[in-house]
């Protein structure tokens, strides 16, 4: 099964933490996840320094999962975890087009939080012009952006993201992937 929507699709629950490996290890306990620890993250802060943060990959109960831990830096987690403590810190979600769903949101009322494009990690000020956001929101990029009315980040993915979380953050958890997120191509424009 191909998902063809061309509307966001929920792709995994991310959740912040102080302790990634209580967290990854207590799920694993209670339900029989399966995490995998990934490599160190070295991200930039809001401030444009290094910043660290601590990411496992999984299944909770059929979900995809993503568990972060900021180590050092100031990141959005980091600030989720400061604001609002440890829990859902941003829905994932699958889109065709990165650059289109990311314009929209921000018409629509959405407030950038964070831009990774394919180069590296792209911070813009909140005040930043919409010329500003598109110009490092590219195809393969991943946006985080803030809801005006509450709950948890958006966090917009596409197919370039998708690939590399399922080669490999979620490698060798493949039935599972499979069942709860089938094979997505791009939506084919014409």
């Amino acid at each position: 099964m191909t998902i063809h929507t061309g509307k966001p699709v929920m792709h995994h629950l991310g959740f912040v933490v102080k302790d990634a490996d209580e967290m990854a290890n207590t799920y694993t306990n209670l339900l029989g996840a399966e995490f995998r620890l990934m490599p160190p993250y070295m991200v930039h802060s809001m401030a444009g320094e290094e910043a660290e943060l601590r990411v496992y990959y999984g299944a909770i109960a059929g979900s995809i999962a993503e568990i972060i831990q900021p180590v050092r830096g100031d990141t959005p987690h980091q600030q989720w975890l400061d604001e609002r403590g440890e829990g859902v810190q941003h829905l994932g979600l699958y889109v065709d087009d990165v650059v289109s769903a990311t314009k929209d949101l921000l018409e629509k009322g959405g407030e950038i939080r964070w831009v990774y494009p394919n180069a590296g990690v792209v911070q813009l000020n909140f005040d930043s012009s919409l010329d500003e956001i598109m110009g490092e929101t590219l195809p393969g990029s991943l946006t985080y952006l803030h809801a005006s009315g509450g709950g948890p980040i958006l966090e917009l993915l596409g197919p370039p993201i998708h690939t590399g979380v399922v080669g490999g953050a979620v490698a060798g958890l493949d039935e599972l992937w499979e069942t709860t997120f089938p094979p997505v191509e791009p939506l084919q424009q014409g």
